[in-house]
């Protein structure tokens, strides 16, 4: 229940069917016969029954919701660690669909707004241009 008032005022926010919809459409896409699709955003609810078609499990962490209810704050720390964890053993994989120089920052957030990207966008500031 916790997670559809969440995924209620993400919409209401975002204007729009929540974030990450279209990467999750695509997530639910490809996740194998009982594979495990990760997000850190609210699931909408249209797409809630979809993973069972596959026998699949559908696990997300809503950033902020900890401190919002009061609830231990470290537990949200372990849970990243964990994810970092998984990702540094190449079980998770993260996509980045693009990386700008920081001197393209303006045109890497064009991309993002446009709502089209796949993946994370990388801003480079190491070479400070």
């Amino acid at each position: 229940m916790f997670s559809l008032l969440v995924l209620r005022r993400a919409r209401g926010l975002a204007g729009r069917s929540g974030p990450g919809q279209s990467a999750l459409d695509q997530a639910l896409d490809a996740v194998a016969p009982m594979g495990t699709v990760v997000s850190i955003v609210p699931t909408p609810a249209p797409v809630a029954d979809r993973p069972f078609m596959k026998a699949a499990s559908l696990v997300y962490h809503v950033m902020g919701a900890a401190s919002n209810w009061r609830i231990d704050q470290h537990a949200q720390g372990r849970a990243l660690a964990a994810v970092a964890a998984l990702a540094e053993q190449g079980h998770v994989r993260p996509v980045v669909g693009a990386s700008y120089p920081v001197r393209e920052l303006a045109q890497a957030h064009r991309a993002i707004e446009s709502g089209r990207t796949v993946g994370k966008i990388a801003i480079r500031v190491a070479d400070g241009r």
